[in-house]
């Protein structure tokens, strides 16, 4: 285990933590199998994540079912899916939010892990929430999918945006709407899941993101759709 591990497995490990959000039971577990089957180090990613290197293959049901006991997956961390949910990490105590985004950041995760509507992309889909509109801590209008926390009429709701993404060829994310009701966050991220997997590409992963898909269809069209 470790950086001397066999040199046909120094496997990876990621590790989706939705919205940063760890309790101190679970950081022990992390802390144990990082010592146990890694190198001894958490690498924490730009997504919120954590991540085990040098770790073997034959060892991974064993830290898989360990997290999982402590309320932790590893499952669609990587590939054509949605990836781990991020949120601004001042969520809660931000003098400046709206609301506190992270039980809507939380059931989105919840909600979209495995959902049947999402297991057909052509390449990966993020999402981020972010509390207020005066920082950047969230990126949402860098995201496949973001949500701004807004207070309509004393209703709780999000300012969206969608098609945003870095890359070779970085596309900043159109509003989608100005305000959507908070009973309609998860529905639309289930009707958007459905359309990408689609109509968007599937073949040139080059393309394959969701941004390119608005791009090509234009902003109304794609709401269209989704709305349909």
């Amino acid at each position: 285990n470790g950086p001397e591990t066999v040199w046909d497995a120094p496997g990876m490990l990621r590790i989706k933590i939705p919205f940063g959000s760890i309790n101190v039971k679970q950081m022990h577990v992390l802390a144990d199998l990082a010592e146990e089957y890694a190198d001894g180090i958490l690498h924490v990613t730009t997504r919120q994540d954590f991540q085990y290197h040098f770790i073997h293959i034959d060892d991974t049901p064993t830290i898989m079912r360990r997290l999982a006991a402590a309320g932790i997956t590893t499952h669609e961390a990587c590939g054509n899916v949605i990836r781990n949910v991020t949120a601004c990490p001042l969520s809660g105590v931000c003098h400046d939010e709206s609301f506190d985004v992270s039980p809507y950041a939380d059931a989105m995760a919840s909600f979209m892990l495995d959902h049947p509507d999402c297991q057909d992309f052509g390449r990966k889909f993020k999402i981020a929430f972010s509390g207020c509109n005066d920082h950047a801590c969230g990126i949402v209008n860098m995201h496949d999918l973001g949500a701004i926390a807004k207070i309509k009429d004393g209703k709780n709701g999000f300012e969206i945006y969608v098609g945003g993404g870095l890359g070779a060829v970085p596309h900043k994310a159109k509003v989608m709407y100005d305000f959507l009701p908070e009973e309609e966050i998860l529905p639309l991220m289930q009707a958007i899941g459905r359309v990408f997997a689609r109509l968007g590409e599937k073949k040139n992963r080059a393309k394959a993101r969701v941004k390119f898909l608005v791009a090509k269809l234009g902003l109304e069209e794609f709401t269209r759709i989704v709305e349909e």
